[in-house]
C-alpha cells in the first residue's frame, strides 16, 4: 500500500520556492528594461530589449536543469518549457507595455 502522507519536512525538495521566485524575479527584470532604457534610443532599446528576452529564454530552459537536480528528469524537461513559455509571454507582453516601435528608424 503507497504511503499518502505528506512528506517530513526534511524530505521535501526546496528547489520548488527557489525556482519559482528566480522566474519571478526573471519576468520582474524582463518587464523593467524597457522602463530603464530611455526612449530617445530607439533601435539601442529593441536591441537591447531583444538580448535581454533572448538570455532570459536560455535561463528559464536551463533554471529547473541547475535548480531541482533530486527532481526526474521528466519534471525538469516539463518545467524548462513551462518557465520557457512564460518567459515568452512576459517578453511579448513587455513589448506590447513598452510601446517599442519596430519600425522606429522611419520615424
Amino acid at each position: 500500500m503507497p504511503n499518502l502522507a505528506p512528506p517530513a519536512p526534511q524530505d521535501r525538495d526546496p528547489s520548488s520556492p527557489r525556482l519559482a521566485l528566480s522566474a519571478v524575479l526573471l519576468w520582474s527584470a524582463m518587464l523593467a528594461v524597457p522602463a530603464f532604457v530611455p526612449r530617445a534610443a530607439c533601435d539601442r532599446r529593441l536591441s537591447a530589449y531583444v538580448l535581454a528576452g533572448a538570455v532570459a529564454l536560455l535561463v528559464s530552459l536551463g533554471a529547473p536543469w541547475l535548480v531541482a537536480r533530486a527532481r526526474s528528469g521528466r519534471w525538469r524537461f516539463g518545467t524548462a518549457l513551462l518557465l520557457a513559455g512564460g518567459t515568452v509571454a512576459v517578453w511579448c507582453g513587455g513589448f506590447a507595455l513598452a510601446d517599442v516601435q519596430l519600425l522606429c528608424r522611419l520615424f
